[in-house]
Parts: structure tokens; sequence; C-alpha cells
């Protein structure tokens, strides 16, 4: 058939990530590439559920191993797709379209939320802030969508042409504590991440047909592809979550991550327990700024060896790891005092998936 191969896929990789050499190199462009895609249908049809007919989205996974069309792999790993999918549909999200640049806060709880306090930032790769904006919105009733108006797509993507690449767009929120009227569940509002060029994607309409739309010219997302250019200095600490959710896995640990450069962007951080590919991830491909914090935990279908046994007591918390990597692929351990090093790595991949970090817990 005529998705018997990535015909269709890799030139258009090649002309918005650049160009490749290796496997790992088509593997990390493929997973940016299939999380902004997936992650705009979703919340392209969240944006106007109810409105909208219905969104299909082939197919869950593989029936063997392919590098082609699913949410999660042959092997039950979720990639790029998955994620991009799942930040789309958690249960608050600060969304931007890139279509006519309009944001919306889609809640799909089923209950109202707060008061928020949203705030859109565009930055450089840098990681210097170039333009903010701020809304305060009141409470949003269940299953509601809220309009927050229009970010000017001239404004990236003037600011794109001065610095010759890509910006960042990042939308986060926040509770406006001591309010009435609604509740925000821990972690349900993620910030969201986008990437934006000088030019967008100009559709050739006459090389069209039912499956696929040749581009005339695309945006020029080759930057992100440059590791060097977002932080390195990256800190994990890990735990034995307080409790654990048995539909997930019989074990459950949480990861701790902070990106620790006083100015650089953490971009697209893929996150890989060495031996366990098969763990269940709460959040992946996350992007930091600087100075951030973010908690993501890992269920695994069994414990991972001598992972029980490698930590020792420190204060009311039992630490498992914490690390400070002083360079790409090398495995570092800076233990606070008392804790010791077992047997199992988590890898912390850059641009998801071009470089790694290596932490021992």
């Amino acid at each position: 058939g005529v998705f018997r191969d990535l015909s269709h896929f890799v030139p258009s990789l090649k002309a918005r990530y650049g160009a490749f050499t290796d496997a790992r190199g088509f593997l990390s462009r493929s997973q940016l590439a299939a999380y902004e895609a997936h992650r705009a249908m979703f919340e392209s049809y969240s944006a106007a559920k109810y409105g909208a007919t219905g969104v299909i989205q082939w197919m869950l996974n593989n029936g063997l191993p392919q590098h082609i069309w699913h949410l999660y792999d042959w092997f039950l790993v979720g990639g790029g797709a998955y994620f991009g999918s799942q930040q789309a549909l958690t249960q608050l999200n600060l969304q931007f379209d890139m279509y006519n640049g309009r944001v919306n806060l889609v809640n799909s709880l089923y209950t109202p939320t707060l008061p928020l306090r949203c705030r859109a930032s565009i930055l450089d790769l840098n990681g210097t802030e170039l333009w903010q904006r701020t809304w305060d919105t009141p409470s949003l009733a269940g299953d509601a969508v809220l309009d927050l108006g229009t970010i000017d797509l001239a404004i990236p993507r003037s600011f794109a042409r001065q610095t010759g690449e890509p910006v960042l767009l990042r939308l986060s929120g926040q509770a406006e504590t001591g309010r009435s009227g609604g509740e925000v569940p821990t972690d349900a509002l993620r910030p969201n991440w986008y990437w934006i060029s000088a030019s967008a994607d100009v559709v050739d309409w006459n090389q069209c047909n039912f499956y696929v739309c040749n581009c005339s010219s695309t945006e020029n997302f080759r930057a992100l592809s440059e590791p060097w250019r977002f932080s390195r200095d990256i800190r994990v600490q890990a735990f034995p979550c307080s409790a654990v959710d048995s539909t997930l896995g019989d074990f459950c640990m949480e990861v701790h991550l902070m990106n620790a450069h006083d100015h650089q962007v953490a971009f697209a951080l893929a996150l890989t327990l060495i031996g366990h590919a098969d763990g269940v991830w709460s959040d992946n491909y996350v992007s930091l700024m600087p100075g951030e914090r973010r908690r993501v935990t890992l269920h695994l279908a069994s414990s991972p060896s001598a992972w029980w046994g490698s930590h020792t007591q420190q204060g009311d918390q039992n630490l498992l790891l914490f690390d400070e990597p002083r360079g790409p692929g090398r495995i570092h351990h800076h233990p606070g005092e008392g804790a010791t090093v077992g047997n199992i790595t988590l890898r912390v991949s850059l641009c998801g998936g071009l470089e790694d970090l290596f932490f021992k817990v």
C-alpha cells in the first residue's frame, strides 16, 4: 500500500527539522514532529468540542515493530505522539492554535475550576524572554472552553526573523489561592510549549489527495536539533511513591527534575529507565524554564533490580538519587550525605533524544 514505508514522512521531516545521518538523528526529530502534530489534532478538537463532529486517531498501537502510525509502539512504549496527545488531553489545558493564534483554556473535568492567572511567554533559544502577556480568568465551568483571545502570529514570527531561528512559546497557569468557586487538581494545568519559526507551512493544494498534502515551503525548526543550545545542567531526585496505582504496575518511582541553568531552557527532555522501557511515565518530553522544577512518576510492572535496596534514610524521606552530570554520555553520581549507589540508570535525553545524560540510582 501507499504507507508501506516512510516515503511520505521523511522528506517533510528533513525540510522542517533538518537532515540526519544516523538512526538517532532520525528518531529524535521524529519524536518532536509526532509530538507537535498529534497534540495539534487533539487540541483542535478540544477547542471545538460539541461543535466539531469528531476526531479519529489511526492508530493506537502496532501489531508488529514499526516506525509509523501509533501512539505507543509494539513494545508498549509511548513516544512523542503519545505524550503530545496526553498534553492536549490533560484535565485542564491552556492551548495555542498555530493556525489563527487563538488561546483557549479547556476544562475537561466535570467540576468548575478556580479563577486562574494565565501567562504566555515568548523566548529565544538562549532563554531570553522577548514578550509576555497575562490573563486573569474567572472560574470555568466543567467540560467547558474559555476563549482568552488571540496572540497575533506576526509577533513570534517577527522575533524568529530577528533572531534567525525558531522561538519558543510557553503557556502556563496557576490557581489564584484564597478564591472560591472551583478546584484545580494537582498537576492538572501543565506548562504547554510550542515552537514557531519565521514563516508558516505553505500547503501546495495542487499536490494534495485524500491521504497526503505536500508543502511548497515549511517551518524551519533545524536549530531545535542542536543540543548545545539548551541546558545540560539537569538535577534529578527520585523517591518511592507514597501511593501506588496497581492498574499501572506494582512498583512506582517519583522523579523530580530541575533545570539548574541560570538562563538556558531545558528542551524536550525524554526520560527512560535503562532496562525498563515498559515503564509508564506520567509525563515525558518535558521542557523546563531556568530554575523550574517538575515532578513525574514512573510505574513499573515489576521491581527494577536493586532498586528498593539502594536507598538510605534522609531525614523523613527515602532518598534514591541526587545527581549532577558534568558532561553528556557519562554516568555521574553526587548523592546527598549517606546515600548509596544502586544498579539502576535513568537516561535523560536532550531535544527529544539527540544527546544523553545518565543518572545512577
